[in-house]
């Protein structure tokens, strides 16, 4: 009910208005109807009460269109800040294994659903004013055994106790159907992948090329049969208790339509307050009605215990005091990591970058180069050790990422370029980065220039290759040490990049970020040749540092590996050669 009161005023006003007529004019109804038939039975004109009823029914039906409409309104304004809290919630949370967390999704995928089974749409917002309405409908409930009380007394309270005792069984049994919520929530998240696999975008070229239509299917039904079978059950199981339910109705019923009439028939009671009765009954008998509140209100319970263990979860999680250095260098000391209760990715790792060093970290895969990269950015917090910086500000407020699988935003070239901008786009700088990064004829080549929308899913946006978004990936960064971000790491950073263009890389995109501090993972070793120093990673480990010279000379380990991916590249330019012979 609380978060009633976070919908706009006039809304609720309106609403609370709307809901108190819908709840009133059945006993009004009851009353004016009884009023009728005693003025025709007393020989009155009772043409004023007529009018007044129909006035009244019309109001009614007023009042139930404008509830809809309201509780439509309040319901998606009440969601609508639910959601913006849950994604500041999920956007503040610090580190990256937070928003992977299973838990995490489901509770943010309850507390942001707006739909439900058995055909009701249910959300926190939904809940909300299921439970204002079911409130008025208590109250409609009681004002009609007021006017069962004109007639006879006992017979009110005798209604009043039985409808809600039936409210209160079939409430009861309706929630023993429905008590899965987060089970439904976290079922209908995973159930989405294969169905977004199926009609999206994104798996659309595998699943024609290799003719996995059947199988997303197929993979889409086990996954929603696996959730939902045991809340079938359990609603098969509930419908099984209706039986109790089905009796006291019928005996509900048959107090409302039998008492009144005995009474009349032994004279306890006139002709007008026997329809009274009749209607005023009928009225509290159908007022308490579920008609899905019971399960709007309990799912929006659940909801928001959802929300409120995202909140816990981000004040727990708390970004961690970052440690400062005095000589102004990002230190790694001993710092050690692993994914949950799971062995060591990182072990006892130390490494020193100096203001505007570049440092090439190598290895090969699954040696944790790209789980170090996110210890650096602060997206991991290290299970030992420490990770300083300088000055009295640390990640990510001055660092500046590119992985591997970078995002490909559906903004315009400009915005995707200028993303790590908080104020206005610098379209000079923009332009610049994008001239460092892919020459000039990448904004010749788009129809609006910088302004062209990258996505082919937007009215007149293209697509870039893959190499092109490469290159606005780079720009990007370019950009962000343009706006003062003081460590670069970049993983895989010309993955998309032909052989021609990954040479010139080092000197048209490292070179130009300005004294940054550049941390560059690569498996192509020929990509990190020219940093300062190179650091070899191997089995969580830092097992030799030094420049490409010094550990060619070394004899190690990345001797080896460099020799090999050079003998590799050789022997393709010789096949290559033999072949245009």
């Amino acid at each position: 009910m609380a978060m009633l009161l976070q919908a706009p005023k006039g809304l609720l006003v309106a609403l609370v208005i709307s809901n108190l007529g819908f709840a009133v004019t059945p006993a009004l109804s009851a009353a004016l109807t009884a009023g009728i038939i005693s003025a025709a039975l007393d020989g009155r004109q009772p043409l004023q009460l007529i009018v007044a009823l129909c006035v009244l029914l019309a109001l009614r039906e007023l009042c139930a269109y404008t509830m809809e409409v309201l509780n439509r309104a309040v319901g998606r304004a009440i969601d609508g800040d639910v959601r913006s809290r849950v994604r500041l919630l999920l956007s503040g949370m610090p580190e990256q294994s937070d928003v992977e967390d299973p838990e995490v999704l489901d509770a943010a995928a309850l507390a942001t659903t707006s739909s439900g089974p058995n055909g009701y749409s249910q959300s926190i917002g939904s809940g909300a004013f299921a439970q204002l309405e079911d409130l008025f409908r208590v109250g409609s409930m009681i004002a009609s055994c007021v006017v069962i009380g004109q007639a006879n007394v006992p017979l009110a309270v005798t209604v009043g106790l039985l409808v809600l005792g039936l409210r209160e069984w079939r409430k009861q049994l309706s929630l023993r159907g429905d008590d899965g919520a987060a089970i439904e929530a976290a079922g209908s998240r995973r159930t989405a992948y294969w169905s977004e696999l199926a009609v999206g975008a994104a798996g659309a070229r595998d699943l024609r090329v290799f003719g996995l239509g059947g199988w997303a299917r197929e993979r889409h039904y086990r996954q929603a049969t696996e959730y939902l079978h045991p809340l079938w059950r359990a609603r098969r199981d509930a419908l099984r208790g209706q039986r109790g339910v089905v009796a006291l109705m019928a005996g509900t019923a048959a107090v409302i339509f039998a008492w009144p009439s005995w009474l009349a028939w032994n004279g306890q009671i006139g002709t007008a307050g026997f329809v009274g009765a009749i209607v005023a009954g009928s009225a509290a008998y159908f007022a308490t009605w579920p008609s899905g509140r019971a399960q709007m209100t309990s799912f929006a319970v659940s909801a928001l215990a959802a929300v409120d263990y995202l909140e816990r979860r981000a004040s727990e999680n708390a970004p961690a005091p970052f440690a400062t250095s005095s000589d102004g260098q990002i230190r790694l000391e001993r710092v050690s990591f692993g994914y949950g209760d799971g062995p060591l990715v990182i072990d006892h790792f130390d490494l020193d970058i100096a203001p505007g060093e570049v440092v090439g970290l190598v290895g090969v895969n699954g040696a944790g180069k790209t789980t170090l990269a996110k210890l650096l950015t602060g997206l991991y917090q290290p299970t030992t050790g420490s990770v300083s910086w300088p000055g009295n500000s640390g990640p990510p407020s001055n660092t500046a990422v590119l992985f591997s699988d970078f995002v490909r935003y559906p903004l315009t070239l400009a915005e995707n370029v200028a993303i790590s901008s908080d104020g206005p786009i610098d379209r000079d700088a923009v332009l610049d980065s994008i001239r460092l990064a892919a020459g000039e004829d990448l904004v010749e080549q788009l129809p609006f220039g910088i302004d062209t929308v990258l996505s082919k899913q937007q009215r007149d946006g293209i697509d870039l290759s893959g190499g092109q978004w490469q290159r606005v990936a780079l720009a990007r960064i370019l950009y962000a040490v343009r706006g003062g971000k003081r460590l670069v790491v970049m993983d895989e950073p010309t993955a998309f990049l032909d052989a021609a263009i990954e040479a010139e890389f080092f000197d048209q995109i490292v070179r130009n970020l300005n004294g940054a501090s550049v941390v560059l993972i690569s498996h192509r070793l020929s990509t990190v040749r020219s940093a300062d120093r190179i650091a070899l990673l191997d089995g969580g480990r830092l097992t030799e540092c030094g420049t490409h010279g010094e550990l060619m000379t070394a004899g190690g380990r990345y001797a080896s590996l460099f020799r090999l991916q050079a003998s590799r590249f050789e022997a393709a330019g010789n096949n290559l050669g033999q072949g245009l012979d």
